[in-house]
């Protein structure tokens, strides 16, 4: 990805970064399909006015399922839980094909017994990747790779048939800056990470296999980032390269390069029933509903770093910048690595009234940024390995007037 396209993608994902407390929906009815995470009618209601003129294909997909309660909340998920420019595009047809194959993947794959109904409408039943073009490529994948897993036992032998066949159609090649829909890069045959990305997590949605899109939003070791496939198989999310390994074979690019991570950031499709650590920023908002998930623990040696801002707040006359331990200002801390010559964000954290923090990094030096009123706004930290690293604000190394900025002696080219 190039730089200001990574940034872009980068601003876009964390646009709520904050560990979220999300309450239970409200509303006269609510789905109860066992695993399908519940949408009220009140929120189904604010999603179909937020449509606009688009309301009456939302109704009509809608009105297709009503004899049949799971796909009806299924379908009442992916509503609330789509962005707003999908809200007021999608046809009606294309919300029904997109519910009715994964219905007919999860009935006649056998190795959709190994997740649960949770898990397939986060991850099988979701609509878009991320930011790419709506195209129907679920109908598309479908036929073409069906046959190919219906005889498979197991979701690992799924995944290396899926894979065996997208990496014979596409090959790596920068692009344009906006990412090409799924269908328009096989048709290329060539694409950025993303857009292979966006193509192998279509193609295993479509025969039922859960996929997410998974990037390291700037290396700590070296300039760029990338992005890649996760799958869930032998009930962990992992790289997709990895299921069709031999143990004895070793690492994966992605698991060799994820040595060096600061944070790897996957991307869940409308919200999960519990928030647990692991979700480091969320969106609850009709129009804008997802969970972003640290999942850097699978690939390296990390460190949790405790943040205690309280003591270091200072008084100020400036009403803007006057410190208020309540809801009325949220506060952030931004952690940086080093990257394309600056120092690039690649976590966003959300004070809590206490003016406290916390996050799972790998190990390694970064700089962190806060918009809290305190008289150093920027502090080194040294995060080591395997440890809880608690940094009193007011305590840290700041930032001088002159800074040198490199990467690790032994950082890997």
């Amino acid at each position: 990805m190039s730089n200001r396209r990574a940034l872009y993608m980068f601003s876009l994902l964390v646009l709520a970064a904050s560990i979220c407390l999300v309450s239970p929906p409200v509303g006269a009815q609510a789905s109860t399909s066992a695993g399908i995470p519940p949408v009220s009618d009140a929120e189904l209601e604010q999603a179909l006015t937020l449509a606009g003129a688009n309301r009456a294909e939302l109704e009509g997909a809608l009105a297709h399922f009503t004899a049949d309660a799971f796909a009806t909340d299924a379908l009442r998920f992916v509503i609330v839980s789509l962005p707003l420019a999908d809200l007021s595009a999608m046809s009606a047809g294309l919300l029904i094909e997109h519910v009715d194959l994964a219905l007919k993947a999860r009935a006649e794959m056998p190795y959709s017994a190994e997740y649960d109904a949770a898990t397939w409408a986060h991850y099988v039943l979701a609509p878009r990747v991320s930011q790419e073009p709506l195209e129907p490529w679920r109908s598309y994948f479908y036929t073409e790779l069906a046959d190919r897993t219906r005889e498979c036992a197991t979701l690992r032998e799924a995944i290396v048939a899926v894979k065996q066949w997208v990496w014979e159609r596409i090959k790596f090649k920068q692009t344009q800056r906006r990412d090409q829909g799924p269908l328009t890069t096989l048709k290329g045959v060539y694409g950025r990470c993303e857009e292979l990305m966006t193509v192998e997590i279509c193609a295993m949605r479509s025969v039922g296999v859960p996929a997410r899109n998974a990037f390291c939003p700037w290396w700590a070791h070296c300039d760029n980032n990338h992005a890649w496939t996760e799958v869930y198989c032998d009930g962990v999310w992992q790289p997709s390269g990895t299921v069709e390994l031999d143990p004895a074979a070793g690492h994966t690019w992605e698991m060799d390069a994820c040595l060096g991570a600061p944070i790897v950031c996957t991307m869940c499709f409308g919200l999960p029933a519990q928030l647990g650590p692991e979700v480091i920023s969320c969106e609850d908002e009709i129009g804008a509903r997802y969970a972003q998930i640290n999942n850097i623990g699978a690939y390296r040696q990390t460190g949790r770093l405790w943040l205690e801002l309280l003591p270091a707040i200072v008084e100020t006359s400036d009403p803007d910048r006057s410190y208020k331990a309540d809801d009325s200002v949220d506060y952030y801390v931004y952690v940086h690595v080093f990257n394309y010559g600056a120092l690039r964000p690649v976590a966003k954290l959300k004070l809590d009234d206490g003016s406290q923090a916390v996050v799972e990094l790998g190990a390694g030096r970064y700089v962190l940024s806060t918009t809290a009123p305190v008289q150093h706004p920027s502090v080194w930290v040294d995060l080591p390995v395997l440890a809880d690293l608690q940094v009193d604000w007011a305590e840290a190394e700041p930032l001088g007037d002159e800074l040198v900025l490199e990467f690790p002696k032994d950082a890997k080219p």
